[in-house]
Protein backbone atom coordinates (compact mmCIF):
# COMPACT_ATOMS: atom_id res chain seq x y z
CA UNK A 1 0.00 0.00 0.00
CA UNK A 2 1.54 3.49 -0.72
CA UNK A 3 1.29 6.82 0.91
CA UNK A 4 -0.36 9.88 -1.23
CA UNK A 5 1.37 13.55 -0.47
CA UNK A 6 -0.50 16.79 -1.84
CA UNK A 7 1.91 20.08 -2.46
CA UNK A 8 -0.13 23.10 -3.18
CA UNK A 9 -0.69 26.72 -2.78
CA UNK A 10 -3.23 27.94 0.08
CA UNK A 11 -4.57 30.08 -2.50
CA UNK A 12 -5.87 27.04 -3.99
CA UNK A 13 -7.28 25.02 -0.95
CA UNK A 14 -10.85 24.37 -2.61
CA UNK A 15 -9.20 22.89 -5.38
CA UNK A 16 -7.50 20.74 -3.34
CA UNK A 17 -10.01 19.61 -0.99
CA UNK A 18 -12.17 18.47 -4.13
CA UNK A 19 -9.17 16.36 -5.33
CA UNK A 20 -8.98 14.91 -2.59
CA UNK A 21 -12.58 14.16 -2.37
CA UNK A 22 -12.14 11.78 -5.89
CA UNK A 23 -8.47 10.31 -4.40
CA UNK A 24 -10.65 8.78 -1.58
CA UNK A 25 -12.30 6.43 -3.60
CA UNK A 26 -8.99 5.03 -5.15
CA UNK A 27 -8.61 1.06 -3.38
CA UNK A 28 -7.63 1.21 0.14
CA UNK A 29 -5.25 -1.49 -1.33
CA UNK A 30 -3.47 0.92 -3.40
CA UNK A 31 -3.70 4.37 -1.57
CA UNK A 32 -3.43 3.76 2.28
CA UNK A 33 -3.00 7.34 2.82
CA UNK A 34 -3.51 10.85 0.98
CA UNK A 35 -1.73 13.95 3.01
CA UNK A 36 -2.12 17.01 2.59
CA UNK A 37 -1.74 19.98 5.55
CA UNK A 38 -5.15 19.91 6.85
CA UNK A 39 -4.06 16.77 8.81
CA UNK A 40 -1.60 18.89 10.64
CA UNK A 41 -1.92 17.60 14.44
CA UNK A 42 -2.74 20.53 16.48
CA UNK A 43 0.70 21.50 18.43
CA UNK A 44 3.07 19.97 16.20
CA UNK A 45 5.83 21.50 14.70
CA UNK A 46 4.41 22.49 11.15
CA UNK A 47 6.98 22.64 8.77
CA UNK A 48 8.87 19.18 10.50
CA UNK A 49 5.25 17.81 10.12
CA UNK A 50 5.23 18.51 5.79
CA UNK A 51 8.66 17.70 5.75
CA UNK A 52 8.53 13.82 7.23
CA UNK A 53 4.69 13.24 5.04
CA UNK A 54 6.77 14.13 2.25
CA UNK A 55 9.76 12.57 2.68
CA UNK A 56 7.70 8.74 3.38
CA UNK A 57 5.69 9.21 -0.16
CA UNK A 58 5.28 6.68 -2.49
CA UNK A 59 3.69 9.55 -4.86
CA UNK A 60 3.65 13.27 -4.87
CA UNK A 61 1.31 15.41 -6.71
CA UNK A 62 1.49 19.00 -7.54
CA UNK A 63 -1.24 21.48 -7.92
CA UNK A 64 -0.04 23.53 -10.36
CA UNK A 65 -0.88 27.15 -10.93
CA UNK A 66 0.71 30.60 -11.00
CA UNK A 67 -0.14 30.52 -7.20
CA UNK A 68 1.66 27.32 -6.85
CA UNK A 69 4.45 28.54 -8.93
CA UNK A 70 5.03 32.09 -6.49
CA UNK A 71 4.85 30.16 -3.29
CA UNK A 72 8.28 29.56 -1.49
CA UNK A 73 7.22 26.84 0.35
CA UNK A 74 6.02 25.24 -2.17
CA UNK A 75 9.32 25.91 -4.23
CA UNK A 76 10.72 23.45 -1.21
CA UNK A 77 8.34 20.77 -1.44
CA UNK A 78 9.12 20.72 -5.58
CA UNK A 79 13.03 20.23 -4.96
CA UNK A 80 12.41 17.77 -1.83
CA UNK A 81 9.73 15.87 -4.30
CA UNK A 82 12.03 15.84 -7.49
CA UNK A 83 15.04 14.89 -5.42
CA UNK A 84 13.19 11.79 -4.16
CA UNK A 85 11.79 10.95 -7.67
CA UNK A 86 15.20 10.85 -9.38
CA UNK A 87 16.54 8.41 -6.55
CA UNK A 88 13.27 6.12 -7.37
CA UNK A 89 11.45 6.87 -3.89
CA UNK A 90 8.81 8.01 -5.09
CA UNK A 91 6.97 9.32 -8.51
CA UNK A 92 5.72 12.81 -9.03
CA UNK A 93 2.16 13.76 -10.87
CA UNK A 94 2.16 16.92 -11.24
CA UNK A 95 -1.49 18.23 -11.90
CA UNK A 96 -2.57 21.27 -14.01
CA UNK A 97 -5.45 23.84 -12.30
CA UNK A 98 -4.75 26.40 -14.99
CA UNK A 99 -2.28 27.70 -18.05
CA UNK A 100 1.14 28.77 -17.19
CA UNK A 101 4.31 28.56 -18.79
CA UNK A 102 6.11 26.08 -16.74
CA UNK A 103 9.10 25.61 -19.48
CA UNK A 104 11.72 26.73 -17.08
CA UNK A 105 10.74 24.80 -14.21
CA UNK A 106 12.19 21.47 -12.74
CA UNK A 107 9.30 19.30 -14.01
CA UNK A 108 8.18 20.71 -17.27
CA UNK A 109 9.29 16.82 -18.64
CA UNK A 110 6.97 15.30 -16.51
CA UNK A 111 3.66 14.04 -17.56
CA UNK A 112 0.80 16.03 -16.81
CA UNK A 113 -2.52 15.28 -15.58
CA UNK A 114 -5.76 15.49 -16.53
CA UNK A 115 -4.17 14.93 -20.63
CA UNK A 116 -7.55 16.64 -21.54
CA UNK A 117 -5.94 20.35 -20.87
CA UNK A 118 -6.32 21.97 -17.15
CA UNK A 119 -8.96 21.65 -14.75
CA UNK A 120 -10.17 25.40 -14.55
CA UNK A 121 -10.22 26.02 -17.97
CA UNK A 122 -12.89 26.14 -21.02
CA UNK A 123 -11.65 22.41 -21.46
CA UNK A 124 -13.56 20.57 -19.01
CA UNK A 125 -17.17 22.08 -18.25
CA UNK A 126 -17.65 19.34 -15.99
CA UNK A 127 -15.13 19.78 -13.53
CA UNK A 128 -16.20 16.83 -11.81
CA UNK A 129 -15.32 14.85 -14.57
CA UNK A 130 -11.91 16.50 -14.39
CA UNK A 131 -11.22 15.75 -11.61
CA UNK A 132 -12.59 11.99 -12.50
CA UNK A 133 -10.25 11.50 -14.97
CA UNK A 134 -6.73 13.04 -12.31
CA UNK A 135 -8.37 10.54 -9.91
CA UNK A 136 -7.91 7.67 -12.54
CA UNK A 137 -4.67 8.95 -14.03
CA UNK A 138 -3.49 9.18 -10.64
CA UNK A 139 -4.71 5.18 -9.73
CA UNK A 140 -2.89 4.05 -12.72
CA UNK A 141 0.24 5.87 -11.88
CA UNK A 142 -0.18 4.14 -8.09
CA UNK A 143 -0.97 0.75 -9.44
CA UNK A 144 2.22 0.61 -11.56
CA UNK A 145 4.50 2.40 -8.33
CA UNK A 146 2.43 -0.27 -6.05
CA UNK A 147 4.27 -3.38 -8.20
CA UNK A 148 7.71 -1.45 -8.82
CA UNK A 149 8.13 -0.93 -4.74
CA UNK A 150 6.80 -4.78 -4.75
CA UNK A 151 9.33 -5.71 -7.00
CA UNK A 152 12.16 -4.37 -4.71
CA UNK A 153 11.00 -5.68 -1.56
CA UNK A 154 11.22 -9.16 -3.86
CA UNK A 155 14.35 -8.20 -5.12
CA UNK A 156 16.51 -5.09 -3.86
CA UNK A 157 19.22 -5.13 -6.20
CA UNK A 158 19.73 -2.92 -9.29
CA UNK A 159 19.35 -5.58 -12.17
CA UNK A 160 15.58 -6.01 -10.99
CA UNK A 161 14.94 -2.07 -11.58
CA UNK A 162 16.50 -2.79 -14.66
CA UNK A 163 13.86 -5.10 -15.81
CA UNK A 164 11.51 -2.00 -16.56
CA UNK A 165 12.52 -1.13 -19.98
CA UNK A 166 11.11 0.86 -22.66
CA UNK A 167 7.78 2.08 -23.78
CA UNK A 168 6.77 -0.07 -27.07
CA UNK A 169 9.47 -2.55 -26.11
CA UNK A 170 9.45 -5.15 -23.49
CA UNK A 171 10.86 -7.12 -20.18
CA UNK A 172 13.51 -9.32 -22.34
CA UNK A 173 14.37 -11.87 -19.12
CA UNK A 174 11.56 -14.22 -19.53
CA UNK A 175 12.59 -14.68 -23.16
CA UNK A 176 16.52 -14.98 -21.96
CA UNK A 177 15.93 -17.31 -19.30
CA UNK A 178 13.77 -19.60 -21.72
CA UNK A 179 16.02 -19.49 -24.94
CA UNK A 180 18.82 -19.79 -22.62
CA UNK A 181 17.42 -23.23 -20.98
CA UNK A 182 16.50 -24.18 -24.60
CA UNK A 183 19.58 -23.85 -25.99
CA UNK A 184 21.54 -25.64 -23.37
CA UNK A 185 21.29 -29.36 -25.11
CA UNK A 186 21.79 -27.92 -27.77
CA UNK A 187 25.58 -27.75 -28.15
CA UNK A 188 25.29 -31.63 -28.32
CA UNK A 189 23.13 -30.93 -31.36
CA UNK A 190 24.39 -28.33 -33.74
CA UNK A 191 23.98 -30.14 -36.32
CA UNK A 192 20.44 -29.44 -36.78
CA UNK A 193 18.24 -26.46 -37.12
CA UNK A 194 17.14 -24.97 -34.15
CA UNK A 195 13.87 -23.02 -33.98
CA UNK A 196 12.67 -20.35 -32.19
CA UNK A 197 8.71 -18.90 -32.14
CA UNK A 198 8.27 -15.72 -30.22
CA UNK A 199 5.16 -13.52 -30.51
CA UNK A 200 4.05 -10.23 -29.12
CA UNK A 201 1.63 -7.23 -29.76
CA UNK A 202 4.13 -4.79 -31.01
CA UNK A 203 6.34 -5.26 -34.48
CA UNK A 204 8.56 -2.64 -32.74
CA UNK A 205 9.08 -5.11 -29.70
CA UNK A 206 9.76 -8.07 -31.92
CA UNK A 207 12.02 -6.13 -34.41
CA UNK A 208 13.78 -5.46 -30.91
CA UNK A 209 14.09 -8.60 -30.10
CA UNK A 210 15.54 -10.11 -33.08
CA UNK A 211 18.47 -7.07 -32.94
CA UNK A 212 19.18 -8.32 -29.31
CA UNK A 213 19.06 -11.77 -30.28
CA UNK A 214 21.34 -11.19 -33.01
CA UNK A 215 23.75 -9.04 -31.28
CA UNK A 216 23.87 -9.63 -27.31
CA UNK A 217 22.07 -13.00 -26.55
CA UNK A 218 23.04 -15.77 -29.13
CA UNK A 219 26.53 -14.21 -29.82
CA UNK A 220 26.86 -14.26 -25.92
CA UNK A 221 26.08 -17.99 -26.46
CA UNK A 222 28.26 -18.73 -29.07
CA UNK A 223 30.74 -16.69 -28.07
CA UNK A 224 31.21 -15.54 -31.48
CA UNK A 225 29.42 -12.74 -34.65
CA UNK A 226 26.18 -13.87 -35.47
CA UNK A 227 24.49 -13.23 -39.15
CA UNK A 228 21.25 -12.11 -39.64
CA UNK A 229 20.04 -13.56 -43.13
CA UNK A 230 17.29 -12.11 -45.52
CA UNK A 231 13.34 -12.78 -44.32
CA UNK A 232 12.01 -15.98 -45.54
CA UNK A 233 8.93 -14.70 -46.97
CA UNK A 234 5.69 -17.15 -46.22
CA UNK A 235 4.04 -18.76 -49.21
CA UNK A 236 0.07 -19.15 -49.45
CA UNK A 237 -0.57 -22.64 -48.41
CA UNK A 238 -0.98 -25.13 -51.07
CA UNK A 239 -2.83 -28.70 -50.22
CA UNK A 240 -0.78 -31.68 -51.56
CA UNK A 241 3.06 -29.25 -51.94
CA UNK A 242 5.41 -30.91 -49.40
CA UNK A 243 7.62 -28.44 -47.66
CA UNK A 244 10.74 -27.59 -50.08
CA UNK A 245 7.96 -27.03 -52.73
CA UNK A 246 6.26 -24.57 -50.75
CA UNK A 247 9.27 -22.43 -49.10
CA UNK A 248 11.63 -23.56 -51.83
CA UNK A 249 12.31 -20.39 -53.79
CA UNK A 250 12.32 -17.85 -51.12
CA UNK A 251 14.67 -20.19 -49.41
CA UNK A 252 17.10 -20.01 -52.28
CA UNK A 253 17.73 -16.60 -52.14
CA UNK A 254 18.00 -16.43 -48.41
CA UNK A 255 20.52 -18.88 -48.67
CA UNK A 256 22.33 -17.47 -51.71
CA UNK A 257 21.73 -20.68 -53.57
CA UNK A 258 21.05 -20.85 -57.38
CA UNK A 259 17.14 -20.81 -58.30
CA UNK A 260 15.97 -24.40 -57.60
CA UNK A 261 18.60 -25.90 -55.81
CA UNK A 262 17.85 -28.74 -54.00
CA UNK A 263 17.23 -29.12 -50.29
CA UNK A 264 20.95 -31.05 -50.08
CA UNK A 265 22.08 -27.89 -52.49
CA UNK A 266 20.47 -25.15 -50.48
CA UNK A 267 21.90 -27.12 -46.89
CA UNK A 268 25.54 -26.79 -48.55
CA UNK A 269 25.11 -23.32 -49.24
CA UNK A 270 25.10 -22.24 -45.60
CA UNK A 271 28.97 -23.28 -45.52
CA UNK A 272 29.87 -19.82 -47.20
CA UNK A 273 27.71 -18.01 -44.51
CA UNK A 274 28.09 -17.34 -41.12
CA UNK A 275 29.19 -19.91 -38.67
CA UNK A 276 25.64 -18.98 -36.77
CA UNK A 277 22.95 -17.79 -38.78
CA UNK A 278 19.14 -16.44 -38.02
CA UNK A 279 16.57 -16.83 -40.75
CA UNK A 280 13.97 -14.47 -39.76
CA UNK A 281 10.38 -14.93 -40.66
CA UNK A 282 7.02 -13.49 -40.04
CA UNK A 283 3.33 -14.34 -39.57
CA UNK A 284 0.22 -12.90 -38.53
CA UNK A 285 -1.42 -13.51 -36.10
CA UNK A 286 -5.01 -11.94 -37.27
CA UNK A 287 -5.48 -13.87 -40.01
CA UNK A 288 -4.60 -16.92 -38.41
CA UNK A 289 -7.09 -19.92 -39.42
CA UNK A 290 -6.54 -23.35 -40.42
CA UNK A 291 -4.47 -22.88 -43.30
CA UNK A 292 -2.24 -21.05 -41.20
CA UNK A 293 -1.62 -23.81 -38.48
CA UNK A 294 -1.24 -26.57 -41.80
CA UNK A 295 1.73 -23.94 -43.53
CA UNK A 296 3.31 -23.32 -39.53
CA UNK A 297 3.39 -27.52 -39.58
CA UNK A 298 4.69 -27.77 -42.69
CA UNK A 299 7.35 -25.15 -42.06
CA UNK A 300 8.84 -27.24 -38.73
CA UNK A 301 8.64 -30.36 -41.10
CA UNK A 302 10.83 -28.42 -43.14
CA UNK A 303 13.53 -28.23 -40.77
CA UNK A 304 12.78 -31.93 -39.38
CA UNK A 305 13.58 -33.37 -42.79
CA UNK A 306 16.58 -30.59 -43.21
CA UNK A 307 20.17 -32.33 -43.76
CA UNK A 308 22.49 -32.74 -41.39
CA UNK A 309 24.23 -29.16 -41.18
CA UNK A 310 27.85 -28.62 -42.36
CA UNK A 311 30.37 -28.57 -39.96
CA UNK A 312 30.82 -25.75 -37.65
CA UNK A 313 27.14 -24.14 -39.03
CA UNK A 314 24.38 -23.41 -36.79
CA UNK A 315 21.33 -22.66 -38.54
CA UNK A 316 18.49 -20.67 -36.32
CA UNK A 317 15.21 -20.08 -38.00
CA UNK A 318 13.19 -17.47 -35.96
CA UNK A 319 9.13 -16.86 -36.49
CA UNK A 320 8.31 -13.57 -34.93
CA UNK A 321 3.99 -13.45 -34.23
CA UNK A 322 2.47 -9.90 -33.91
CA UNK A 323 -0.86 -10.47 -32.61
CA UNK A 324 -3.58 -7.68 -32.12
CA UNK A 325 -4.27 -5.93 -28.75
CA UNK A 326 -7.69 -7.47 -28.37
CA UNK A 327 -6.98 -11.06 -29.26
CA UNK A 328 -8.33 -13.25 -26.18
CA UNK A 329 -6.26 -16.01 -24.37
CA UNK A 330 -8.19 -18.56 -25.66
CA UNK A 331 -7.30 -17.71 -29.24
CA UNK A 332 -6.66 -20.73 -31.47
CA UNK A 333 -3.07 -18.85 -32.13
CA UNK A 334 -2.25 -19.38 -28.29
CA UNK A 335 -3.46 -23.07 -28.11
CA UNK A 336 -1.37 -24.27 -31.23
CA UNK A 337 1.77 -22.75 -29.84
CA UNK A 338 0.39 -24.24 -26.77
CA UNK A 339 0.54 -27.69 -28.45
CA UNK A 340 3.70 -27.47 -30.16
CA UNK A 341 6.41 -29.76 -28.60
CA UNK A 342 9.81 -29.82 -30.08
CA UNK A 343 11.03 -32.20 -27.55
CA UNK A 344 9.02 -34.82 -30.01
CA UNK A 345 10.96 -33.74 -32.96
CA UNK A 346 14.33 -35.57 -33.09
CA UNK A 347 15.23 -33.68 -36.27
CA UNK A 348 15.04 -30.41 -34.98
CA UNK A 349 15.61 -28.39 -32.01
CA UNK A 350 13.22 -25.33 -30.70
CA UNK A 351 11.57 -23.05 -28.25
CA UNK A 352 8.22 -21.42 -27.89
CA UNK A 353 8.97 -18.01 -25.92
CA UNK A 354 6.98 -16.39 -23.92
CA UNK A 355 4.64 -13.45 -25.52
CA UNK A 356 6.32 -10.07 -25.16
CA UNK A 357 3.87 -7.31 -24.27
CA UNK A 358 4.71 -3.65 -24.35
CA UNK A 359 5.65 -1.03 -21.88
CA UNK A 360 3.57 1.81 -20.97
CA UNK A 361 5.07 5.56 -21.39
CA UNK A 362 5.10 5.82 -17.33
CA UNK A 363 7.00 2.84 -17.03
CA UNK A 364 9.55 4.23 -19.54
CA UNK A 365 9.77 7.86 -18.09
CA UNK A 366 10.46 6.14 -14.57
CA UNK A 367 13.29 3.97 -15.78
CA UNK A 368 14.93 6.69 -17.22
CA UNK A 369 15.02 8.53 -13.79
CA UNK A 370 16.39 5.50 -11.72
CA UNK A 371 19.27 6.40 -9.98
CA UNK A 372 21.39 3.42 -11.53
CA UNK A 373 20.34 4.94 -15.36
CA UNK A 374 19.75 8.54 -15.08
CA UNK A 375 23.85 9.21 -14.78
CA UNK A 376 24.49 6.90 -17.68
CA UNK A 377 22.50 8.98 -20.62
CA UNK A 378 23.19 12.04 -21.66
CA UNK A 379 20.70 14.72 -21.31
CA UNK A 380 18.43 12.20 -19.78
CA UNK A 381 15.93 15.35 -19.94
CA UNK A 382 15.70 15.58 -23.24
CA UNK A 383 15.07 11.97 -23.56
CA UNK A 384 11.75 12.40 -21.07
CA UNK A 385 10.68 15.51 -22.64
CA UNK A 386 10.94 13.48 -26.25
CA UNK A 387 8.51 10.56 -24.96
CA UNK A 388 6.26 12.88 -23.69
CA UNK A 389 5.93 13.18 -27.60
CA UNK A 390 5.39 9.97 -28.59
CA UNK A 391 1.90 8.76 -29.22
CA UNK A 392 0.45 5.42 -29.87
CA UNK A 393 0.19 6.75 -33.80
CA UNK A 394 4.12 6.42 -33.66
CA UNK A 395 5.16 3.60 -31.71
CA UNK A 396 8.67 3.23 -34.14
CA UNK A 397 9.65 6.70 -33.18
CA UNK A 398 10.17 5.48 -29.36
CA UNK A 399 12.33 2.64 -30.83
CA UNK A 400 14.67 5.35 -33.01
CA UNK A 401 15.12 6.92 -29.71
CA UNK A 402 15.72 4.28 -28.04
CA UNK A 403 18.36 3.74 -30.11
CA UNK A 404 19.94 7.37 -30.39
CA UNK A 405 20.07 7.36 -26.13
CA UNK A 406 20.55 4.11 -24.66
CA UNK A 407 22.41 1.48 -27.17
CA UNK A 408 25.28 1.42 -24.88
CA UNK A 409 23.16 0.30 -21.73
CA UNK A 410 20.80 -1.78 -23.42
CA UNK A 411 23.43 -4.24 -23.94
CA UNK A 412 24.29 -4.37 -19.94
CA UNK A 413 20.86 -5.76 -19.53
Amino acid sequence: MLRLFISYSHMDREWCDRLYKHLVGIDKEVLAEIWYDTRISPGSQWDNDIFQHLNNADVVVFLVSANFVDSDFCALEIDEALKRQESGKCIVIPVLLRHYNLAGSGYAHLQFSPQGGPIDSDSWSDKDLAFATVSKEIEKAARLQLGNTSRRTLAPSARVEFQKLLHHLCDRLPQKDALRRALAPEKLKEHRPFVIVVFGQQQDSLEWFLSRLEHVLLKKYFSQLIGRLSPLEWPEYARGLAPTELFGSSLTDCLNARPFASIAEMNAALAALSPVSILPSSVPAGTWDKKTEALFDAYLQLWQEWPKLPADRVLIPVVTIEYPEDMPAEHRLRRYLKRLNFESMPGVGGVVLPAMTPIELMDFQNWLRLEQVRPRIAEPEKAIDKSNQITQEFPSRMYHLAEKHLPRLLQQL
